[in-house]
């Protein structure tokens, strides 16, 4: 539908993500008093492949939530991309039935705007050559690590709305299907422990 967004095969316009979207940033860099309950504080560990992922949850106090929230805050739709660790370029959006929480520096925030559809967005960031490129770009340090610098610069392939919307359609049935695969093979697994 869209050919290969590295080579770009079909001559979309190309913009960096930077100028597609309304912000992108991580989550907090500093240390945070981990409570028993309290407000989520999601991490690397929690952005799965197929969404959040909540069994290994740690919460803090909500003073540090809201400082925290008020320079990044997920809202459905958004996109996190784990940008440090061993699961770089690891991503999910925020669903739209989540409470509010806080993210760790290991997560990016990115807020796709309005000529961009998140799932459109999502797909992008999961593609093989995209995620190659993308790990091109990563610091090899001590801790692997994709700067916001780095992520705001990728470059990004823009096509119509009319034809994201498309693919989302399309992309949704497929996502549902496979989901339903996944559920399958998670109840005959069970029956064999």
């Amino acid at each position: 539908m869209f050919g290969d967004p590295v080579s770009n095969p079909k001559g979309w316009d190309i913009h960096e993500l930077n100028e597609l979207c309304k912000k992108i940033t991580d989550g907090e860099h500093g240390s945070v008093n981990r409570v028993e309950t309290g407000k989520m504080y999601l991490m690397a560990r929690n952005v799965g492949h197929f969404g959040l992922n909540f069994e290994e949850v740690s919460y803090i106090e909500k003073s540090d939530h809201e400082r925290i929230y008020k320079r990044c805050n997920p809202e459905s739709g958004d996109l996190l991309l784990v940008c440090v660790g061993a699961t770089i370029g690891r991503c999910c959006l925020v669903p739209d039935d989540v409470e509010e929480f806080s993210l760790a520096r290991s997560v990016a925030l990115i807020k796709p705007t309005d000529s961009l559809r998140p799932i459109y967005l999502l797909h992008h960031f999961k593609n093989s050559g995209f995620q190659n490129k993308m790990m091109s770009k990563r610091n090899t340090s001590a801790q692997s690590g994709l700067y916001l610098r780095q992520i705001r610069s990728l470059k990004f392939i823009l096509p119509p709305i009319e034809l994201q919307e498309r693919f989302v359609e399309r992309a949704l049935k497929i996502d549902s299907e496979k989901l339903m695969i996944e559920n399958s093979l998670k109840k005959s697994e069970e029956l064999f422990s």
